[in-house]
């Protein structure tokens, strides 16, 4: 007499949870908890499991039963692994730093890490107070966050934890990065801004230690000069932080006329925008190689900064894994790229 599918089946030993689980009316999950008497499942439904999969003929396979030990032992260490996120709290609300949290805390999160967040300044005592803390609690890995000055050098314990930053440090500090791609954000806005018909962009920025970027930015703007609009540039306007767009600036608007602004920063453009008369904003386009939101009057770079904050999360948790510790000899860089977005 010719054999049912489930008695070829149990011959043969390959009797699969999912089959277990279509007999006994419950999830393949139930089925994994049942099999190894997990107190989770109540006795009635673990002898009722059991008892199908004895009928079936199903076999423990010792390796596989091994090898998810193992992965859940891990998912436990993980669970216990603490990591430290560290910033400047005057940064903590601009809209890049709130995506790079948040996207790292949703990663984190997924992943079985737990998280401290040390916002801190930027002096020497704050640095030897974050590292009391990290290294009390026993941080595993180190995030961090923007910070303002960007040639800031932490004074922190590297060789005691992993470490990644999403943000720009002192040269001399070579850590594992992840970053929005500054150079190429600046060459895609400049040539949008060509595309659109400006004949005579200028650029606003910070200057001293505020101008972020200084170097890619400054390069792209000459680049978009000479190169795709072949004359000489305008005389870039600059400002310390927290000076007031006044007469100066104002002058410098009439005196060489732009039909476009190339403004850093999501309060200088702002700024700009509210300051601006009825004549100025009739004549000016803004572009923004700041994070552009998409409902905003103002076009320009987006990049997915939740997506920065993943990324540098993937990157420090697979170094807490393999218990990488300190300043890499070859730091890895990461980077994204953005999106135009808006129109002019």
């Amino acid at each position: 007499m010719e054999k049912t599918s489930d008695e070829k089946k149990k011959g043969t030993g390959r009797v699969t949870h999912r089959m277990i689980a279509d007999k006994s009316g419950v999830s393949q999950a139930t089925v994994s908890r049942a099999l190894r008497n997990d107190p989770r499942i109540s006795e009635k439904v673990r002898k009722r499991v059991q008892r199908v999969a004895a009928q079936l003929g199903h076999r423990p396979d010792p390796t596989f039963n091994r090898y998810m030990a193992e992965m859940r032992a891990m998912q436990e260490t993980r669970k216990q692994e603490l990591l430290a996120f560290v910033g400047n709290p005057e940064l903590k609300e601009t809209s890049y730093a709130l995506e790079i949290r948040r996207g790292a805390l949703k990663r984190a999160d997924e992943l079985g890490f737990w998280v401290d967040e040390l916002w801190i300044g930027e002096s020497r005592q704050d640095f030897r107070t974050a590292n009391r803390i990290i290294k009390a609690r026993n941080m595993k890995g180190v995030l961090l966050l923007p910070f303002q000055n960007p040639r800031v050098r932490p004074e922190l314990s590297w060789s005691s934890f992993a470490a990644v930053s999403t943000t720009k440090i002192h040269p001399d500090l070579r850590l594992h990065g992840v970053h929005g791609d500054v150079r190429r954000r600046f060459e895609e806005l400049a040539d949008h801004v060509v595309q659109a018909g400006c004949r005579r962009p200028a650029l606003v920025s910070w200057q001293g230690p505020f101008g972020r970027g200084a170097r890619p930015r400054d390069a792209a703007y000459f680049w978009m000069w000479r190169i795709l609009l072949q004359g000489d540039p305008i005389p870039p306007f600059r400002m310390e932080e927290h000076e007031e767009f006044g007469p100066s600036f104002l002058a410098w608007l009439e005196q060489h006329d732009p039909d476009c602004l190339w403004v850093c920063g999501q309060t200088m453009r702002d700024v700009i925008w509210s300051q601006l008369n009825r004549k100025w904003k009739q004549r000016l386009r803004v572009a923004s190689y700041a994070n552009v939101e998409r409902n905003e009057h103002i076009a320009g770079i987006r990049v997915e900064y939740e997506l920065v904050g993943r990324g540098a999360i993937d990157l420090l948790t697979a170094m807490v894994m393999r218990g990488e510790v300190g300043i890499p000899e070859e730091p890895k860089r990461v980077s994204f790229l953005g999106k135009f977005v808006g129109e002019f």
